[in-house]
């Protein structure tokens, strides 16, 4: 995405910047969130990848993906935006440890509720607003997770009326505890779309 971009001085005095979590399609894997920082303006983004300033237009933004990963105890939301060149800049409230806490949680909600209110009042733009993950990676995630279910909680049941014993018992209610958060993360992001005027409180915290 090149830096080529003019904002109007009536712009840059609406601008916020939002000290969050930065990640590129062009990054490949990373295991910590060391770029941080992106401003938003009426008509673009600004941003600074390992020390390179970057920047596009709103104009340009053609999808947004809301989910969230990471540990489904605590998961981390992301907000995807793929832009016309195939380009994608994922923002998120993770720290550069990878976890989350409530300041850049309310950072991150402030931005996502931003970014939807000024594409909002752009004309002429076609956007995609997609809620959690593709269908290949939920169907993945699933079958991860019928395995995960299958220990946690198969294993105990059946153990329990093999040998019915206390100790199985608890074993159930600890796989619960495991299994209860992965299962809401999948539910929140089960392949689909929202309405940009109605973000989805699962994927938005």
């Amino acid at each position: 995405m090149a830096n080529d971009t003019e904002t109007p001085s009536g712009a840059r005095d609406t601008a916020r910047a939002y000290d969050l979590a930065l990640h590129t399609s062009r990054q490949g894997l990373v295991f910590a969130r060391r770029n941080r920082g992106i401003t938003l303006a009426d008509d673009r983004l600004d941003w600074v990848i390992s020390g390179e300033p970057d920047a596009a237009l709103l104009a340009s933004i053609v999808e947004i993906n809301l989910r969230t990963g990471g540990v489904p105890t605590s998961p981390i939301a992301q907000c995807r935006i793929r832009f016309k060149d195939g380009f994608v800049l994922n923002v998120s409230d993770a720290t550069w440890t990878r976890h989350q806490d409530e300041v850049r949680r309310t950072l991150y909600r402030d931005f996502v509720h931003d970014l939807h209110r000024r594409l909002g009042a752009l004309t002429g733009v076609t956007v995609r607003f997609i809620a959690g993950y593709t269908k290949t990676e939920f169907h993945v995630m699933a079958l991860g997770a019928l395995f995960f279910v299958a220990i946690c909680i198969g294993l105990p049941i059946t153990a329990f009326f093999i040998r019915p014993d206390r100790e199985f018992v608890l074993g159930l209610v600890v796989g619960a505890v495991f299994v209860w958060p992965l299962l809401r993360m999948m539910h929140f992001n089960s392949p689909g779309s929202y309405d940009p005027r109605k973000l989805p409180t699962g994927l938005v915290p």
